[in-house]
C-alpha cells in the first residue's frame, strides 16, 4: 500500500514485513474497504493483491514505460490516514461505551418499573384489607 517499491501486496507480503499474522492482516484488509483495495489481480502465487485507495486512485500512466504507477503517499498523507483512524477508533470505542450504558440504564429502569409495580400492588393490598 504506502511502500514505495510496491504498489500493491499480498497479506502474506504485508505480514512478513510487519511481522504480524496473516490471518489478522488479511482480516483487517478485507473489514475495512474504505481503505484498501482488492485487486481483481492475483500474484505470481495467486494470492489477491491489496492496495491502498488513495494510491490506487493516483496511478497514471508512465508516458516512456506505459506501465501504471502511483506516487508513493507521503508523509502528510499518511499521517492523516493515521489520524482518521484514530478517530475512527476512538468513536467505536465511545460508541461501546454509551451501547453497554444504554443497556444499564434499561436495566435500572426496567427495576424502577418493577419497584413501582410491586409497590402498587402492596399499596392495593393494603386498601383492600383495611
Amino acid at each position: 500500500g504506502a511502500h514505495e517499491k510496491w504498489n500493491s501486496r499480498t497479506p502474506r507480503n504485508i505480514a512478513d514485513s510487519l511481522g504480524l499474522d496473516m490471518a489478522e492482516v488479511e482480516k483487517v484488509l478485507l473489514n475495512y474497504p474504505s481503505f484498501f483495495r482488492k485487486s481483481a489481480n492475483l500474484s505470481s502465487q495467486k494470492e489477491p493483491l491489496f492496495s491502498l485507495h488513495l494510491r490506487y486512485a493516483r496511478r497514471r500512466i508512465n508516458p516512456d514505460s506505459k506501465n501504471r504507477e502511483a506516487l508513493p503517499v507521503s508523509s502528510s498523507e499518511l499521517s492523516m490516514l493515521m489520524e482518521l483512524v484514530t478517530k475512527m477508533i476512538s468513536i467505536e470505542a465511545e460508541n461501546k461505551r454509551l451501547d453497554a450504558e444504554g443497556k444499564f440504564n434499561n436495566y435500572k429502569i426496567w427495576g424502577a418499573i418493577f419497584t413501582a409495580f410491586l409497590s402498587a400492588v402492596a399499596a392495593i393490598i393494603v386498601a383492600l384489607n383495611k
